[in-house]
């Protein structure tokens, strides 16, 4: 293995470091193992929702213990990375709303009433209940 000296940077490992990537890679091969065997939900959209749901929750506690809210400070942060997240919440917003009106529709295909809360599908929410 190549060591860190040979990078440019200082002989010694940093052992929390270390250890946080041990942990990563048993992580990922547990997580592999349970992908062949274990139980999955039915829609591959789904479980990438869950992944992305629990890996965000782990940063966010991460962070909480760290003490990045202490340090977070949202008037130095420039205007064009609000401009980008403003720009991400847009086209997920109009995302979900495509998929919530194509959900709705194959519903009234199976001969389904579907009933659609106006506020939440202008936020880009969708309920859909049958009577």
């Amino acid at each position: 293995m190549i060591g860190p000296a040979r990078l440019g940077l200082s002989s010694r490992v940093d052992p929390v470091g270390a250890v946080i990537l041990i942990v990563a890679s048993l992580a990922w091969a547990c997580g592999s193992l349970w992908s062949k065997h274990g139980a999955l939900p039915s829609s591959p959209l789904l479980g990438v929702a869950m992944q992305g749901l629990c890996g965000g929750a782990a940063l966010w506690i991460l962070g909480l213990f760290d003490g990045e809210v202490a340090r977070f400070h949202p008037m130095q942060i420039p205007l064009r990375p609000w401009l980008a997240v403003g720009y991400l919440l847009f086209w997920v917003v109009h995302w979900v709303q495509r998929v919530s009106l194509y959900f709705e529709e194959e519903h009234r295909r199976e001969g389904g009433d579907v009933c659609v809360c106006e506020s939440d599908s202008r936020a880009g929410g969708w309920l859909a209940v049958r009577r």
